[in-house]
């Protein structure tokens, strides 16, 4: 009985301290799932961050091209406006086709 109480004081022993163990290792284990979670959030953050930079910065670049488009539509504008001696002269070359004023010369004519 001695070597039988002597091996399950030290098993009853051990086996404390190895339950111990576990509970210490469990709790390492969740602190290191908290962190994985932390980590993970920090990234998403962190990548929103940039996000929301970028999209500022490319906000500030449409907002530049549509000042640009729109001074180069109003220059475009100023340069086509209209001009009433435009049409008078396509008029005047649409009835100068119609009616010349020489006559058409046959061919016979031209050559005598």
């Amino acid at each position: 009985m001695g070597l039988y109480s002597f091996s399950e004081d030290i098993n009853g022993k051990y086996s404390e301290i190895e339950e111990d163990l576990n509970r210490r290792l469990e709790k390492i284990l969740a602190q290191e799932v908290k962190l994985k979670s932390n980590e993970a959030k920090a990234e998403l953050f962190d990548n929103y961050v940039e996000n929301t930079a970028s999209l500022s910065k490319a906000m500030e670049r449409n907002e530049n091209t549509i000042k640009i488009l729109e001074m180069t539509k109003a220059r475009l504008r100023s340069k086509s406006t209209f001009s009433p001696l435009e049409t008078v002269l396509k008029k005047a070359c649409i009835n100068y086709k119609k009616n010349p004023s020489f006559p058409p010369q046959d061919d016979t004519e031209r050559q005598s």
